[in-house]
């Protein structure tokens, strides 16, 4: 799953003391990966076909750390990197037993299967960026999200 990171953004000198500065960011880690998991699933949703994948999106903030993902031990891990960045054209064909489900809730018979997966190595499939999408949005609404923070811990 690919990595975001957050750049360009600071704390003026004065606006919080040392001391409070684990705690500030807590909080700004804990809004943000919440915001981002929220706007993942929704964005996940729009290309439902189960739902599974949507439900499978976790934010953890451990210490001053937050990570937004689909864990790898998630059935959905290796359909999410698909989801997310797609699949090259002409690049390896999906197992043809993967699309037996998928296939079965679309009504196509499974002695299809391997021309679906075929045609999917063949023209690929586009990225969704269901994560991207999210991390783009925090990144327009961390300022906001920080100013709430400080106000709330009484520095602005």
């Amino acid at each position: 799953m690919p990595v975001f990171r957050i750049s360009g953004i600071h704390f003026e000198p004065q606006a919080v003391t040392v001391a409070d500065f684990p705690e500030a960011l807590r909080r700004i880690n804990r809004q943000g990966a919440l915001l981002v998991q929220r706007e993942a699933r929704e964005n996940a949703w729009q290309f439902r076909d189960t739902g599974a994948l949507a439900g499978s999106i976790q934010a953890k903030v451990e210490d001053l750390t937050a990570v937004v993902q689909v864990p790898m031990n998630q059935p959905t891990a290796a359909y999410a990197i698909v989801m997310e960045q797609g699949r090259r054209p002409g690049s390896r064909p999906p197992p043809p037993q993967a699309l037996f489900g998928w296939m079965r809730r679309h009504g196509i018979d499974e002695q299809y299967a391997w021309v679906v997966a075929h045609n999917i190595g063949l023209r690929g499939i586009p990225g969704r960026h269901y994560m991207e999408r999210a991390f783009q949005s925090l990144q327009q609404q961390l300022p906001s999200i920080i100013s709430e923070v400080m106000r709330g811990m009484g520095y602005g």
